[in-house]
């Protein structure tokens, strides 16, 4: 990431659902350091805009009747909200597969010159004989998260395709004024609640009895009470759908990302870290996917 991170004040998380859906959650939220102590401040965390016990919108009114966070809704919030002190965090690819950037004649993945490809064979698992890697649809980051064991799946892979396609829109829609790496970047908000909390406590936000899943969505955000205040949104309403809650997490690593400037390597464990570390162009130009820096340590 770069650019001068300190001068973030406002942080917008996006779990990003598809064009036509009603899974798409935001979440803004801004830091005070003036603020009496939390100084996190949750200002909106919707996937409807005017929903009641969601925040404060500001001047922003739903564009449609419903509020659902649909293309031209999520562009008018993004219009709305998005300043010079601004950093968006999305769940969802920035940039494409080097297979699908690269424009050059191809010699197969075996021979392919393009260093993302060649790193991401090198680290790759190779599984019952199967490809290490399938470079036009996953990328370099991927592959590092994955074997971290970090829950996060090929950007371009089945069933995630429509998500990148429509954050390639996006990006595209907002150019100059989202830049990737500056004030937009990529989170896996399921692998930030491993990497604070553990694979148990994660596993247990999303899967089981509704009433055990919302449970564990609730603690997870009491432990984050410390840091965070809900002056504005309901809590309950943050744990009832997984979208709002990964939107909450998000806009969190976000903050984490501006305060503490971390490096790609920082948030990679060992001995990963170092591959990382001797090759931080292939990340520069194939994306990186932010997480919290491994150990466990408090959010």
């Amino acid at each position: 990431m770069s650019g001068p991170r300190g001068r973030f004040r406002r942080f917008i998380g996006i779990s990003l659902g598809g064009g036509r859906g009603k899974q798409t959650a935001v979440a803004r939220l801004s830091w005070e350091p003036g603020a009496p102590s939390p100084n996190l401040a949750i200002h909106h965390a919707a996937t409807r805009i005017g929903h009641r016990g969601t925040g404060d919108h500001g001047e922003h009114r739903p564009v449609a009747d419903t509020g659902y966070l649909r293309d031209a809704e999520l562009e008018a919030y993004l219009d709305a909200h998005v300043t010079d002190a601004t950093l968006v965090a999305v769940d969802a690819p920035l940039v494409v597969p080097p297979c699908l950037r690269c424009d050059v004649p191809c010699p197969g993945v075996a021979a392919c010159p393009v260093d993302e490809v060649r790193f991401a064979t090198r680290i790759g698992h190779v599984r019952s004989g199967k490809p290490a890697v399938l470079p036009y649809v996953e990328r370099a980051c991927e592959v590092v998260r994955q074997r971290e064991a970090l829950p996060v799946r090929a950007g371009w892979g089945q069933g995630t395709a429509p998500l990148a396609a429509r954050m390639h829109y996006l990006r595209r829609r907002f150019a100059g004024r989202l830049v990737a790496g500056v004030n937009l970047v990529e989170v896996a908000p399921r692998a930030a609640v491993v990497r604070w909390f553990g694979e148990e406590t994660e596993r247990r936000t999303r899967a089981g009895a509704l009433a055990d899943v919302r449970r564990a969505r609730a603690d997870v955000l009491e432990s984050l009470r410390g840091r965070l205040r809900f002056d504005h949104v309901w809590p309950e309403l943050v744990v009832r759908q997984r979208a709002v809650f990964y939107a909450v997490i998000a806009s969190v690593v976000a903050c984490d990302l501006a305060r503490c400037g971390w490096s790609f390597e920082d948030t990679v464990a060992e001995p990963l870290a170092a591959e990382v570390a001797r090759s931080p162009e292939v990340f520069v130009r194939g994306g990186w996917i932010w997480v919290p820096p491994p150990g466990g340590a408090d959010p």
